[in-house]
């Protein structure tokens, strides 16, 4: 028989799966093995195991989602096709069952969503499996259950992956926190934790808690066994799709074919916007919060949207001085070709007056931000005065890509982690910026009529920056669309072929996706044609009122939405109304001047007015001192997280900084708790700091930086290890007993083994974990943050080499 269409019971496979797992046993052999070992291999018993260990998992999430029967089957196999295609992608040191959770969800919502044979298909496979149900009450009954694996799929990475193991894959909780590298007592708190989120998010969306618990605890039962013929066609699927030659006129599944292709395009075209991996949602959100506080105060152009990069040595001893300076600028294109009148916007504190710029061409100045531009040679020549250590250029040219160059001792995003080099750190004399060719992007926005909406505000996200130098995205000069719907933007690099774009307007929702040059580029000479569908949204009302009853005019009322955010102000009878809402769960804050912030939320479905009674406001005071006692100014004060949830709310009339005197004062606090970051510039960050209003301030003495420095050397011959791989981790402050290892930075190391290590963040320690092949690896002692410079040797110890089996 050909061994595609062997069933799972089979003796020959059963001898095969007996035989890895014997061997995983005794070698060690991980899921992120098994996988190398078929695709570079064709071992079809490893990929067996896979299926067994994780198919009834995700043949449970198919199911929930698309009912019993054929659609179900072929999202199965999907599935396993897509963890196929990208498995040399995949980190081999996370588990595979959460990534596979999540893919089959997604791969399963995507083909309900075509709806080809929803309307016949999907009903009749739900009567066969619950015949003493009617067809609606049985739909009803599975689209309950596909609630859970959505809800399960929005919960932060720390609360999901507990339950994807232990809750749907049956693990024990000691072999959990094993594979997650997780504490014991760390992981069973976590677990309790997500499964209350959990039941809490689907009580919000109308299950009551009772069926809620009774659904997720009748999981593994639910979780049937794969049957024998459907493990056959999705190996069968699979190595028609490696085109093994042993079995490569076995025809795989069009329709899962068709489903995998359709998820991996749809991945790859927004794969270059999204370059955010998925990581811990607590580190995810930290370093958002050090991103913003590390950005020139008035940069905001610049979004959302971190991008990783490899770690940087430490700080250069000559770190700036801001003392007054000459700087000129070179704007040139491909060859070095002078390019003339470029438009250069600066960002600099202080920022420049008329007479600062000596060469090109004043054009106006705020604060923190001026508009000059370069003369016909492509020269711009300024002089900075004193003080200014931060310069952000943002440099437009007709013709040419936008630009982006910066410089910051604090470091730039998205490396709160880590110390910038002396090249992102010191502001240069001269700096010559090579624009690229850039293309057009256009298109017409319409509302569901076909209707132009006029006045809509275009953001076209662009990731762009000097080489070895990461910013946030540019959002462009924010186009509004004129009388036609018609808008475009002048200034993609010719090397970004797609650019991500959220279009704006008070009346409709938020539409926010990638385009491509192939669809929305503009010839030259030509116009926008492309259209963009805005929606009409939800609205919502209400008064806001003070503690006496009586209404307050100005007030602000504000709602994020997922990529947007819609405001109103009150009117002379304390009413206000939001217009263009997108449908999903929405917290609204409302503030006013003197009165404390206030929040209601989450509304899943808003029904009737939503009044808001504001008190008198409260004082929190913040000094921050260096480690001499002498104030330090420039201090960045971050909000984190408020009322048990992160948030990022606009405070303080948007001023997050201790002014010369080392002090930051909000008089508009409301009377619950804020978590706040505290950003020294030159010391490490306090994280999520609990402070409450009270008269009486809060001081915070800067800590020095934690230095971590030493070499790897062989514990027998002495002789420094030229090549290993350093991880940082991380004991959180906030969490006492929780740990994370940073699997995405690796530290970099000199060929004489030595290495260096600045952690930003004053946790309750850091650590490092150190691998070499050939060696057992090794994790140093944690050192606290306020250890200074720390001198270590690690000895690595060779590897063992394994027993051979029987």
């Amino acid at each position: 028989m050909n061994k595609a269409g062997q069933g799972a019971g089979s003796p020959s496979l059963a001898r095969e799966l007996e035989a890895i797992f014997r061997g995983a046993a005794t070698a060690g052999t991980s899921e992120g093995q098994l996988i190398d070992r078929f695709v570079d291999r064709g071992d079809e018993a490893a990929f067996a195991a896979i299926l067994t260990r994780h198919g009834p998992m995700v043949l449970g999430v198919c199911r929930r989602i698309l009912g019993p029967g054929g659609d179900a089957e072929d999202a199965f196999q999907a599935t396993f096709l897509v963890l196929l295609r990208r498995a040399r992608t995949l980190r081999r040191s996370e588990p595979l069952g959460p990534w596979l959770h999540g893919v089959a969800w997604r791969v399963a919502t995507r083909s309900r969503a075509d709806g080809r044979r929803r309307d016949q298909d999907a009903a009749r496979a739900v009567r066969d499996a619950i015949s003493h149900e009617s067809p609606a009450i049985a739909a009803e009954r599975l689209e309950l259950k596909a609630l859970v694996d959505e809800e399960l799929g929005r919960l932060p990475e720390k609360y999901r992956l507990p339950i994807v193991l232990c809750d749907l894959e049956g693990m024990t909780k000691e072999s959990a926190a094993a594979r997650l590298r997780w504490r014991p007592g760390v992981l069973r708190g976590r677990l309790e934790r997500a499964r209350l989120k959990l039941r809490d998010r689907l009580a919000r969306r109308g299950l009551a808690p009772a069926a809620a618990v009774a659904i997720v605890e009748a999981w593994n039962a639910a979780e049937a066994a794969v049957p024998g013929d459907l493990i056959a066609a999705a190996r069968a699927a699979a190595f028609r799709d490696l085109a093994v030659s042993e079995i490569a006129g076995v025809v795989a599944p069009s329709a899962a074919a068709r489903l995998a292709g359709g998820f991996l395009g749809a991945q790859a075209r927004t794969r270059t916007l999204l370059a955010t991996a998925t990581a811990v949602a607590l580190a995810v959100v930290t370093f958002s919060a050090l991103g913003l506080a590390s950005a020139p105060r008035s940069a905001g152009r610049r979004a959302e949207g971190p991008r990783p990069r490899a770690a940087a040595p430490a700080p250069p001893p000559d770190a700036p001085t801001g003392q007054p300076r000459d700087f000129e600028l070179s704007v040139v294109g491909p060859g070095g070709k002078p390019i003339p009148d470029a438009n250069v916007e600066i960002h600099a504190v202080p920022g420049l007056k008329a007479e600062d710029v000596r060469r090109g061409r004043f054009v106006k100045s705020g604060p923190r931000l001026s508009l000059a531009r370069a003369d016909g040679g492509g020269k711009l020549a300024v002089h900075f005065p004193a003080g200014c250590k931060e310069l952000d250029l943002f440099i437009e040219a007709p013709g040419h890509g936008f630009y982006h160059a910066g410089w910051s001792p604090r470091g730039r995003w998205p490396s709160p982690v880590e110390w910038p080099t002396r090249e992102q750190s010191v502001i240069p004399d001269r700096f010559t910026a090579e624009l690229e060719p850039g293309w057009a992007v256009g298109g017409v926005v319409v509302d569901s009529q076909g209707r132009p909406v006029e006045g809509a505000e275009v953001r076209c996200k662009v990731w762009t920056a000097r080489p070895g130098d990461w910013i946030a995205p540019y959002e462009g000069n924010q186009p509004a669309t004129d009388r036609e719907g018609r808008w475009r933007f002048d200034n993609v690099p010719n090397s970004v072929k797609a650019l991500y774009v959220i279009v704006s307007h008070p009346a409709f929702r938020p539409f926010f996706g990638p385009i491509e040059e192939a669809q929305y580029g503009l010839a030259r000479g030509g116009g926008p044609r492309e259209k963009i569908v805005l929606q009409r949204g939800d609205f919502l009302f209400g008064k806001v009122t003070d503690e006496r009853g009586r209404p307050i005019h100005g007030a602000r009322v504000e709602v994020r939405l997922e990529r947007d955010t819609r405001d109103a102000t009150s009117d002379e009878h304390g009413m206000y109304r939001l217009n263009g809402l997108d449908g999903r769960i929405y917290y609204i804050r409302a503030s006013a001047p003197g009165k404390g912030l206030d929040e209601k939320g989450p509304f899943e479905r808003i029904e009737g007015p939503i009044a808001f009674t504001l008190k008198p406001g409260r004082k929190i005071r913040i000094r921050v001192l260096d480690a001499g006692g002498n104030p330090l100014p420039d201090t960045a004060i971050f909000p984190m997280v408020w009322r048990d949830k992160f948030s990022f709310p606009e405070i303080n009339h948007g001023n997050r900084y201790t002014d010369k005197d080392g002090v930051w004062e909000w008089n508009e606090a409301p009377e619950d708790e804020f978590q706040f970051e505290i950003c020294p510039p030159g010391g490490m960050v306090f994280p999520r700091q609990r402070i409450k209003a009270r008269e009486e301030e809060y001081v915070f003495r800067s800590i020095p930086p934690l230095v971590i420095a030493g070499r790897i050397i062989d514990e027998t011959t002495k002789q420094p290890i030229p090549s290993a791989r350093i991880n940082p981790g991380v004991e959180f402050a906030a969490e006492p007993g929780s740990v994370a290892w940073n699997d995405k930075l690796a530290l970099p190391l000199q060929a004489d083994g030595r290495f260096e290590y600045r952690p930003r963040r004053a946790e309750a320690g850091h650590g490092l974990r150190i691998e070499a092949d050939g060696y057992e690896p090794q994790t140093t002692r944690w050192f606290k943050s306020t250890e200074g410079k720390v001198e270590i040797e690690v000895r690595m110890k060779k590897a063992r080499a394994a027993r051979p089996g029987p």
